[in-house]
Order: structure tokens, then sequence, then C-alpha cells
């Protein structure tokens, strides 16, 4: 399984990615810190699955999802996303 890893906050995606590719057969095959620079990496080796950080810079969350479901149906999106209060 082949998943993107998709946060605008370094240390989380970091984070997130080594806790992930910790379990066999998955493998984190990109990552990238805004909507935009996920689309460009989906282009190049669209993943089975992304998951996506939702308030980024440059394109949020939900209209990268929007265009990626529009592009690559099949791809699945998990939204993992945080607020601070």
């Amino acid at each position: 399984m082949n998943i993107i890893v998709v946060e605008d906050n370094s240390r989380a995606r970091h984070a997130l990615s080594a806790c992930i590719s910790l379990h066999a057969g998955i493998q984190i095959t990109a990552e990238a810190s805004n909507g935009l620079e996920a689309i460009s990496k989906i282009k190049n080796r669209p993943p089975d699955i992304v998951i996506m950080d939702m308030q980024m810079p440059v394109m949020d969350g939900l209209e990268t999802t929007k265009i990626i479901k529009k592009r690559w149906p099949k791809v699945k999106v998990i939204v993992l996303t945080m607020y601070q209060n």
C-alpha cells in the first residue's frame, strides 16, 4: 500500500510518516507540505491513500481533496487535522 502524507507542519509530517512506515506492507511514497505540492507528486505516482491535513498554506486540504477525487477517483483520502483552542 502506497501512502502520501500531506501536512504543513514538518515535524508532524515526518513523525506521522515514520509511525506509518513501521507497518509491514505500507510505504510512504511521498510527503508534501501543501495541496499544490501534493497534486504535483500524485501526478507522478498516484498512491492508494492520501493522509491529508485540512489547514495548509497555498492550497488547503478541502480543495486538494476535491481535485484528487476528480482526477484520481480510486485514491482514498483520509483527513487528519488538529485545531488549537
